[in-house]
Parts: C-alpha cells; structure tokens; sequence
C-alpha cells in the first residue's frame, strides 16, 4: 500500500533548492534544465491538444536530466496504488551526481488548463518512495506566478512505509514561498505561502522528482492528485 502523505513536509537539511550547486532561489526550486523540459512538453501538448478550451486540468509527463547523468522517465503503471483505482504514475530516476554538483535525472507530472487563479484549498498528492531516509526535496508540487516566484510543497524524508495509508503529521504548514514581497518562507500553511503572491495569477503547475545527486537510483510513486477540486489518479481522469 502506497504511502498516503498528503500535503508533504518541507526539506531536510537541504534538497534542490539549497543543494550545493543549485541556485537557492526560484531556479534553486524549478532548476533550468526542468523548465526547459516542461517547455517542450506544453509546446507538444499545445500541438496535439483535443480541447484547448478546457477549464480543468490534464497532465502529461516530462522528462530530462541534469548534468552528466541518463534522463529520467514518467510513466502511468498499474503495479502500485493508493485507492480504489489500480494506477498511479511511477517517476523513475536513475542516475545522479553528487550534492556539489547537483546533477540528477529528474522525471515529473505537467498539469495543463490549470486556472489562473489559485485553487482555494491547498492542493495535494499522496506519494511512495522505493526506500526511506531524506528526500532531498522530491517528489515536490510546485506552483508558478505571474510575479516570478512559486509555491511549493515537498517531503523532509522519504518515511518507511508501513500496512496503513499514513498521513504526514506536518501537513499543514508544509508549504515554501520563492520570490514576491515575502522573499523566501520556509515551512507554511499553504494561506500564508499564497500571501506572499497576492494578486498574481498561475502560470504553471507540476510535480517533479529530481534528488538523485543525494538517492539515485530511485523510484517515486504519486496517486490521487487533488487540484482545485479535481483529482487526477488514473489515465481517464485526463477525459473526464
């Protein structure tokens, strides 16, 4: 049974955005070879898209590498999942480098037709590891502004996994906030964290994986998506 963690705590110590090597503001959180990725994920999206008008969102999966190291993959599978429905998406990286260098494969999840405006309730996602210890800050959900800065919500450690779902005791106050009038905050509810953005809108939305510099080779995987009341857990949440 997958682990149920919803809302997911902070980092431990330091993932990807105090990682030595990686910037330690909004490229620190959305490293640049992750947002070249999920660039050409929307630009493909956008080429093939059924429904281009549609108020809820889809996802789709990107994939890359930073540095030196093999490229990671997303996938849906059903060998693993955490509800009634047989699927979840499994995030495989393979490779990474070292905490100074920071290279990693890195795999995630691009959620498409997000609303410019921010969800009311706090989104969240449920996720498993294939180990325990520190998470170097994945699996994260990370949400980007008009102003430049982002949100996001990402694990202290990787918590073994036990018979039972079991919720994260922090889940509450689990939230960063990169950039606007608030600088950098560590450890919000998700209220406090979109304080910090008031009156921009979302630009993007996603999910990625990309510790391997401290876990690799590593498997994360990420079930009952729950954004601006729409859960995505399976292949035919994408048309409903």
């Amino acid at each position: 049974m997958k682990q149920s963690l919803l809302m997911v705590a902070g980092l431990l110590g330091g993932g990807v955005a105090c990682a030595p090597g990686a910037d330690p503001g909004a490229k620190g959180v959305v490293p640049a070879a992750v947002s070249q990725a999920l660039a050409a994920d929307n630009a493909a999206f956008a080429a093939t898209d059924p429904n281009p008008g549609r108020q809820t969102i889809s996802v789709s999966f990107f994939a890359g590498h930073i540095g030196r190291v093999r490229s990671g993959s997303g996938h849906w599978t059903n060998t693993d999942s955490n509800d009634s429905d047989p699927f979840s998406v499994e995030i495989d990286v393979p490779e990474g480098g070292t905490p100074a260098n920071g290279f990693s494969s890195f795999a995630g999840i691009n959620f498409h037709h997000a609303p410019a405006l921010p969800p009311a309730n706090a989104p969240s996602f449920d996720f498993k590891a294939d180990r325990s210890g520190d998470s170097g800050g994945s699996p994260r959900l990370v949400m980007v502004f008009s102003d430049g800065g982002n949100i996001n919500l990402r694990p202290h450690a990787w918590i073994s996994e036990g018979p039972n779902p079991t919720p994260d005791p922090s889940a509450a106050t689990n939230w960063d906030s990169v950039g606007g009038p608030c600088g950098f905050r560590y450890e919000q509810t998700y209220e406090a964290a979109l304080a910090c953005h008031t009156g921009a809108t979302v630009t993007a939305a996603s999910i990625v994986s990309d510790s391997g510099w401290l876990n690799a080779p590593y498997k994360n995987w990420i079930d009952n998506i729950q954004y601006d009341g729409r859960t995505i857990s399976q292949p035919s949440d994408n048309t409903n």
